[in-house]
């Protein structure tokens, strides 16, 4: 049966997403509320969710251990799920023990996917930062675009393309696996590739010392470093001309409403002014809830110029 749920994600910038043995498909809305469709085959079935701050979590399932960088869930009540995200988010993750995940049509600033068991697709999506890990799946970025990049993968090949030349960094770690990466044109470029058995080959010209691979540029504007056991890697240039989002980072205002705090964040705070916690144990405390290091910088100096003010009322009494 499908059933859907629906949460407002108007104050929310960050999101997690986890499952167990689900295939999930990931898509951005201009929405303000975040759309969930599953299937599942019980009745009574319905997500965990979590909020803290300005971070929303987002369980399919309930977690039973912790394994590596993916949770490990008792039981699985949903088959598959399409989630429509507002697309206000801008640091989104999303974590699957098995099952294949698409992600698509994204502008963020930060972009988790991690999955033991499954292909991972992601397309049309820009961010500023990505991070991909997969253990026995391959890794397929289409028509998306990074400032800085990191894929690892056991088993399974990564295909990253077409990418504009530009200037970004990427980490590569494979074990078995190929990577494959395609640019719309020759990029400036500088490779650091170290394997025990794989193979760099690159379609254009570059000029080798040791592990050490460049293009003509004195300066490289992109860097890759690349470690592998038995993967090659492969540098294309494709003749396609379809347009790349340009990922930038967002410099947005900090504004927090403290009128929307939510009752965590608020008892963390009324400690910290009546004095029981030290500033740096409160920045703990604020960044484990969620919280930026900006936001933190607010909240607190919004408690400072309250005391402040306390203080010299009490002076003139």
């Amino acid at each position: 049966m499908i059933k859907e749920f629906t949460y407002d994600l108007s104050e929310i910038k960050r999101l997690k997403i986890t499952a167990a043995s689900s295939d999930i498909k990931v898509k951005s809305t201009l929405e303000k509320q975040m759309k969930v469709i599953v299937e599942t085959d019980k009745k009574d079935y319905e997500p965990v969710v979590e909020k803290h701050g300005p971070s929303f979590e987002l369980k399919l399932s309930k977690k039973g251990g912790q394994w590596g960088f993916l949770n490990i869930f008792k039981s699985e009540d949903a088959e598959s799920a399409t989630i429509f995200v507002p697309e206000s988010i801008a640091r989104l993750n999303i974590g699957n023990a098995s099952g294949d995940m698409d992600i698509a049509d994204f502008d963020l600033e930060y972009l988790k996917v991690s999955s033991a068991s499954g292909d991972i697709r992601i397309v049309n999506t820009a961010s500023d930062q990505i991070e991909v890990n997969v253990v026995s799946g391959d890794i397929i970025l289409r028509s998306s675009n990074f400032n800085d990049g990191s894929f690892k993968s056991v088993s399974g090949d990564i295909s990253v393309g077409i990418l504009p030349a530009d200037k970004r960094n990427v980490k590569i770690s494979t074990v078995s696996g190929d990577a494959i990466f395609a640019y719309s044109d020759v990029p400036s470029l500088a490779v650091y590739f170290s394997s025990v058995s794989g193979e760099m080959n690159s379609e254009f010209a570059m000029k080798s010392e040791g592990k050490y691979y460049h293009t003509e540029d004195e300066s490289p504007s992109e860097k890759i470093h690349c470690s592998s056991v038995s993967g090659d890697l492969v540098l294309k240039v494709s003749s396609s001309t379809e347009t790349i989002k340009e990922p930038l980072k967002r410099k947005e205002e900090v504004i927090i409403d403290d009128k929307k705090l939510d009752e965590e964040t608020e008892k963390t705070l009324r400690l910290f002014e009546e004095g029981k916690l030290t500033e740096e144990y409160t920045r703990q405390i604020l960044e484990i809830i969620g919280y930026t290091a900006e936001e933190i910088d607010k909240l607190l100096s919004q408690e400072n110029t309250k005391n402040a003010e306390e203080s010299k009322g009490g002076e003139q009494v």
